[in-house]
């Protein structure tokens, strides 16, 4: 009878040892399951935290741009409409001012008319000089449309930038969630296991105990 009880202890000592073992192995598939959703939440933090810091630096680049376009409106507004006309050219005057000078020079012109011509040469090289400044400004004017239209561009592909790169940053962020989920879980799974696994060690040890007596 007493040959039969231990017999009986140790087939069920065998049998939870069998179980024991079997929950072990699957702790440690659980452990390195774990250990590989950590590493993916881990890469994907860092992916994400590095699109946030992009996303930062792209934001800034437009607001500097956007800051640009203001300067150069502000720069246009700031003309009055009049002064836009386009104005006669230097070359046009200084033509009229030769043709003059050349009366002057080849014509024998009464005094009065020579002094008349002298006045009105003196009065087109200020007018000259008032058309060069105008055709410079236009010209400026003219850079300036060139500049906007470029700053516009370039505030257009960085909104997309910044559009694309934030898009990008959630698709991490919604990764990251979903690893950090999944190691919960596993974690979950594995208290699960482990308390088992203790009350196999308990029930081994309690059955022991018996065996020993």
């Amino acid at each position: 009878a007493l040959g039969r009880e231990v017999a009986a202890l140790r087939q069920q000592i065998d049998k939870i040892g069998s179980q024991k073992r079997q929950i072990l192995s699957e702790l440690k598939a659980l452990e390195e399951e774990i250990g590989s959703f950590i590493l993916g939440a881990s890469e994907a933090k860092a992916r994400r935290d590095e699109l946030t810091k992009e996303v930062k630096a792209q934001k800034e680049a437009r607001t500097s741009t956007q800051a640009k376009m203001k300067e150069v409106i502000a720069s246009f507004h700031s003309r009055e409409a009049g002064d836009r006309k386009r104005p006669a050219s230097p070359e046009s005057i200084e033509a009229q001012i030769q043709r003059l000078e050349e009366a002057i020079e080849t014509e024998a012109l009464p005094f009065e008319k020579e002094q008349g011509l002298t006045k009105r040469i003196k009065m087109l090289k200020a007018q000259k000089l008032e058309a060069k400044q105008a055709f410079e400004e236009l010209q400026k004017e003219r850079e300036k449309g060139a500049e906007l239209a470029r700053l516009k561009r370039e505030n257009w592909e960085v909104h997309a930038k910044v559009q694309t790169t934030a898009e990008k940053s959630q698709l991490e962020h919604k990764t990251l969630i979903d690893f950090l989920q999944k190691v919960d879980e596993l974690k979950e799974k594995k208290r699960s296991k482990q308390a088992i696994l203790d009350q196999s060690n308990r029930e081994i040890r309690a059955l022991i105990s018996q065996l020993k007596e």
